[in-house]
């Protein structure tokens, strides 16, 4: 989803809202009225409304080669894997 007040794609777990670092090369792309994650060989990892899984794991923006749009002190670094089945 798009968190509206930073303008930043974030996954929604339960309550709250994860910034979500993708690996280098990943984009996201408008479809529409809606959006989608790339990675680097433009296949699809995610659109709006997907339930993801994700392996990674949580840490300091600077680590992830980011920086935070939502003030965020730390965020989840996808792994290169995606955490999904191959």
């Amino acid at each position: 989803m798009v968190d509206e007040r930073t303008n930043c794609v974030v996954v929604r777990k339960s309550d709250y809202l994860i910034e979500v670092a993708w690996p280098p090369g990943c984009s996201v792309v408008a479809r529409g009225v809606s959006f989608a994650v790339l990675d680097a060989d433009g296949r699809t990892i995610a659109a709006l409304g997907d339930t993801v899984v994700l392996g990674g794991g949580y840490v300091l923006p600077s680590a992830a080669h980011t920086t935070s749009r939502t003030g965020s002190t730390k965020v989840f670094a996808v792994g290169g894997g995606y955490g999904l089945p191959n």
